[in-house]
């Protein structure tokens, strides 16, 4: 768990490096600093599913009231989203409107794990909090990017809507019968 937090940490602030150093023209440390960031992703890639196997498949730790192999759908999504988010990203490197957006869409994908853990709205309603605060700060940066180009940004649209549609898919496949199977046969506790 410390890992994870080292490493999310590291990524976040690489991030912040990274806008910095458009922000000042700095283009060629930027993309030279990018390929150091695809190993940085792929560390956090595997220290994330480790800890969160580690969380949910090992100690069964998850949220009040849900099943922990249940819960491990969300961990697991998060990095697949953020692999294609990223992927995209690195595909349209020499398309800055693409490669921003979906650069972003790797930030507001990780959000729900740091908004969960705020207690902004009460616990009943945290899958609430979870679900809808991201794809609202989602919807926003879409919207000022629009106002701001005065063009619609297709993939940015795309990898928002994915985004948005994928919460409530999550808690509904989540509970499935196929993927508790699916997580108790990899748990190899026969589920």
């Amino acid at each position: 768990v410390h890992l994870h937090a080292v490493v999310m940490t590291t990524w976040v602030l690489y991030f912040v490096a990274q806008v910095a150093l458009v922000r000042t023209k700095s283009l060629k440390l930027h993309m030279s600093m990018g390929m150091a960031g695809i190993g940085l992703a792929a560390v956090v890639v595997v220290v994330g599913m480790a800890t969160a196997w580690n969380s949910h498949i090992v100690r069964h730790t998850a949220p009040a009231g849900i099943d922990p192999h249940a819960f491990f759908l969300i961990p697991v999504l998060d990095m697949l989203f953020f692999v294609a988010f990223l992927g995209g990203a690195i595909y349209w490197r020499k398309k800055p409107a693409y490669h921003k957006t979906l650069m972003l869409m790797t930030a507001i994908n990780f959000s729900p794990a740091a908004i969960a853990r705020i207690p902004i709205l009460p616990p009943e309603m945290m899958i609430l909090q979870w679900i809808a605060l991201p794809i609202v700060l989602g919807i926003a940066c879409f919207a000022y990017y629009t106002w701001k180009h005065r063009k619609f940004n297709w993939v940015f649209a795309v990898a928002l809507f994915l985004f948005s549609v994928s919460g409530p898919l999550r808690l509904w496949f989540a509970f499935t019968p196929a993927w508790l199977d699916f997580v108790g046969w990899m748990a190899g506790s026969g589920r």
